[in-house]
């Protein structure tokens, strides 16, 4: 798996730029400017290089990469990444940069100089003044504050609250939440993928949100088993397919967390199929970088905030690898998908699945 992420990460080598605090893959217009699509860029990486350094792996443009830390939140930098804004795309990509504060603190906050460490608290703490969507936003600040939390450092325990209070003013039932559109993948991939980080973190001490937090991922993740086809695809549905195997992110999370949704055997099935179905779709250029689209570069699958380095987002499923290697789910052997009720109605969804003959799924959205 770590060889897989790092053939992946090796073509970006060549496309970091601004002294490492930028990613440029290739010219494309979206919602935002060229300076936070490069920002977007470098920081998405970090959801795979963070767990990958974490397992004890390494990525030879790793150096290069880390250098933003001390140029992109400098504001005296010709290579700032700039002020947080009302609902900036740089608020997403702090999530990023807060996991590996949270992970990493020695690799990523102790060798900062003291003006270093200011600049990037500073430029971190800004989005407590933000407004932005109530929707799955909400985690990025919450993940920003807590990485404050254990860091040490001031944060605002009001806005986390608060953040954390609308999270759970948009759960339904049955472990699905609905930030005010159809429920889709930012259900796994987002907000149980943050919660479950959250979980992580903070079990300990948020207890009685935290059991909230579990008792909800092992209700989903019993309906988001019928989202899967028996060689490792999902049915493609909803906001941001150009994720593509973001989708397997919330079982490479329940890993992390620890909370044994299925049987570790199962989930690891569900990840190990799921990354070799994937990687045998045509979905890197002839650089081996990441393209817009699905099972293939197409813009037609891509939406305005779709700039040339979000697919990177997809990273987030190698996640497990920061997972310690004598953990259950490495010794487990891959065990195929158990058998489901077929046809199967998720009422909350309000979606009936049905498996075929030639083991696809089927969904029907009501």
């Amino acid at each position: 798996l770590a060889k897989a992420l790092i053939s992946i990460l090796e073509p970006c080598k060549t496309h970091l730029v601004q002294e490492g605090a930028g990613l440029f893959n290739y010219n494309g217009g979206c919602t935002y400017s060229e300076k936070v699509v490069l920002f977007e860029g470098w920081s998405r990486l970090l959801w795979g290089i963070v767990p990958l350094k974490k397992g004890g792996f390494t990525w030879r443009g790793d150096e290069l990469h880390k250098n933003g830390y001390r140029i992109g939140p400098d504001p005296n930098s010709k290579y700032y990444w700039g002020d947080v804004k009302d609902f900036d795309q740089k608020i997403v990509e702090m999530a990023s940069i807060s996991l590996s504060l949270l992970l990493l603190k020695e690799e990523y906050w102790d060798p900062l100089t003291a003006k270093e460490k200011q600049n990037l608290y500073s430029w971190l703490y800004s989005v407590n003044s933000k407004e932005f969507s109530k929707n799955n936003w909400l985690f990025f600040r919450i993940l920003i504050n807590i990485a404050l939390l254990k860091l040490n450092l001031p944060y605002s325990k009001d806005k986390l609250e608060q953040d954390l209070t609308l999270i759970d003013n948009m759960y339904v039932s049955d472990g699905w939440y609905k930030d005010k559109v159809p429920f889709d993948y930012y259900n796994p991939f987002a907000i149980q993928y943050y919660s479950l980080i959250y979980y992580h973190f903070m079990k300990d001490v948020d207890k009685e949100r935290c059991n909230s937090y579990k008792n909800r991922v092992i209700q989903f993740a019993q309906q988001y088993i019928h989202f899967i086809g028996e060689e490792g695809g999902f049915v493609p549905y909803g906001r941001s397919q150009t994720y593509r195997f973001a989708s397997l992110s919330f079982f490479s999370a329940c890993v992390f967390a620890d909370i044994e949704v299925l049987p570790w055997s199962i989930i690891k099935g569900i990840i190990f199929r799921g990354f070799r179905w994937w990687f045998k779709q045509p979905i890197f250029d002839k650089e081996g970088m990441l393209t817009i689209g699905y099972l293939y570069p197409n813009l037609m699958m891509s939406e305005q905030y779709n700039a040339p380095g979000s697919p990177y987002w997809a990273l987030k499923s190698f996640l497990v690898l920061a997972v310690d290697k004598e953990h259950e789910f490495w010794k487990s052997k891959e065990d195929k998908l158990p058998t489901l009720e077929n046809p199967k109605l998720l009422k909350v969804p309000n979606m009936l699945m049905m498996r075929t003959s030639d083991k696809d799924v089927v969904m029907l959205n009501g």
